[in-house]
């Protein structure tokens, strides 16, 4: 039986227990991904954008994390070193879309 997610700031139902299509859908109608942590399914959200084009946005300070996903494309994942970094680079990128 699947479970529903609906969000109160979002008028959006989600299906889990679906495999990945969560995971692509948050990607495919994104401009930009924006990570804070690296859970599993973020991980896989941050590997399928470059490969659809949809730049990400790191926040992690782990070295290892931005290296590996840095090493994905990087014209398309970028890291911020803070917040207010992470806010200037997705205006950029969404002004220039």
């Amino acid at each position: 039986m699947p479970i529903i997610l609906q969000l109160q700031l979002v008028d959006i139902t989600i299906m889990t227990n679906s495999g990945n299509t969560p995971n692509n859908i948050n990607v495919l109608s994104s401009d930009v991904v924006i990570t804070c942590s690296l859970k599993l399914g973020i991980t896989s959200e941050i590997v399928l954008a470059p490969r659809k084009r949809k730049y990400v946005i790191s926040l992690s300070d782990r070295l290892l994390s931005q290296q590996f996903f840095t090493g994905l494309s990087e014209e398309i994942v970028l890291i911020a070193s803070s917040p207010k970094r992470d806010s200037q680079l997705t205006s950029e990128l969404i002004e220039n879309l």
